[in-house]
């Protein structure tokens, strides 16, 4: 017995002998090759709309919302409104060639990963026989302090974003005189949290809030000038999870 058991021994001694001569040989290899690692860093690739404009209508008259011009018979009455202010959002063509009235100036993200923005606009304003007024506030968007001057003609604006994601709410733009001093809401910007990767962030002037003053102040003569312009400024960041 003591010998069947030494065979087999020797037998399992040789058998790992030879496996370990075998793993050896083939570490020794013929050939390779070299398999390189990258990393992917994400570009910030945001689409801005062409067009921003609104119309001043203190006379409440009929105006085409996609062209911002007094309406016509080429008018439909889809595309007709009298609010005070008219954002003029433009028409986007759809792949069967009808046109669609926008609902917003839309930032589009395309960055392959959901983004967050700060934004804040200046309000310019030509006329001093216009006050600008924050809806917010109600405040004199030159200086914050002063209340509505009923000697002058007035008009209030009302900036919104809106993010595309599911159950994100409008939030208000803040209107200001000049830049602020940093990017956060202390400094008076908006916090947009996240705008999914190919959605959008939809910019829109509400036309309920944004309107000339009732009375009097808004029967005095109006001018070409007496129209404010809005620079609308962002800073985009990655939301990574």
């Amino acid at each position: 017995m003591k010998k069947i058991i030494s065979a087999g021994l020797a037998a399992l001694m040789a058998v790992t002998a030879l496996s370990a001569t075998a793993f050896a040989e083939l570490a020794k290899a013929d050939s390779s090759i070299s398999v390189k690692g990258t990393t992917v860093i994400p570009t910030l690739k945001v689409t801005l709309p062409k067009t921003l404009a609104f119309v001043v209508n203190p006379y409440k008259m009929s105006i085409d919302k996609t062209t911002g011009k007094a309406a016509d018979a080429k008018t439909t009455d889809a595309n007709k409104v009298n609010t005070f202010v008219v954002p003029v959002y433009g028409t986007t063509v759809n792949a069967d060639k009808t046109v669609t009235a926008n609902t917003g100036w839309d930032v589009l993200n395309s960055s392959g990963l959901p983004i967050s923005a700060n934004i804040y606009a200046i309000v310019t304003n030509p006329s001093a026989d216009v006050q600008v007024l924050d809806k917010k506030t109600g405040k004199d968007i030159t200086d914050q302090t002063s209340a509505a001057d009923a000697t002058k003609k007035q008009l209030t604006l009302s900036l919104k974003a809106l993010s595309s994601e599911d159950g994100a709410e409008a939030v208000a733009i803040p209107l200001l005189a000049a830049a602020p001093e940093g990017w956060t809401t202390e400094n008076k910007t908006a916090a947009i949290d996240k705008i999914p990767d190919a959605g959008t962030l939809k910019l829109t002037l509400d036309t309920t809030d944004s309107k000339c003053a009732k009375g009097a102040e808004c029967d005095a003569s109006w001018t070409a000038k007496d129209t404010p312009t809005l620079g609308v400024f962002f800073k985009f960041d990655f939301v990574v999870a």
